[in-house]
């Protein structure tokens, strides 16, 4: 999907902060990455402290507010686990 060798993937999981993330500039954009993020994590239908902290970061360095991303990726991982559509999960977002 986006072209990463299994070696690159692992590379960067092992240092995910030494490749800037540049965010998009609206919240919608914003919203949906986070809502692939925790898709990803939640591959194996489990998501792991590790992946939750790494999601958090990400979150940030996606220009999230603290206050945003605590009130709203409880809310996010229960639709994703309830396999919600990523469209109505932007819909509970952003309206």
């Amino acid at each position: 999907r986006l072209s990463l060798t299994e070696e690159q993937v692992k590379e960067i999981l092992s240092d995910p902060m030494a490749y800037p993330v540049v965010p998009p500039v609206s919240l919608e954009e914003r919203c949906e990455r986070l809502i692939a993020l925790v898709e990803m994590a939640n591959m194996d239908g489990i998501i792991a402290p590790e992946e939750l902290s790494l999601i958090n970061r990400l979150a940030i360095a996606l220009g999230l507010t603290e206050e945003f991303i605590a009130e709203n990726l409880p809310v996010i991982i229960d639709k994703v686990k309830n396999h919600i559509d990523r469209n109505e999960i932007l819909d509970v977002l952003v309206g």
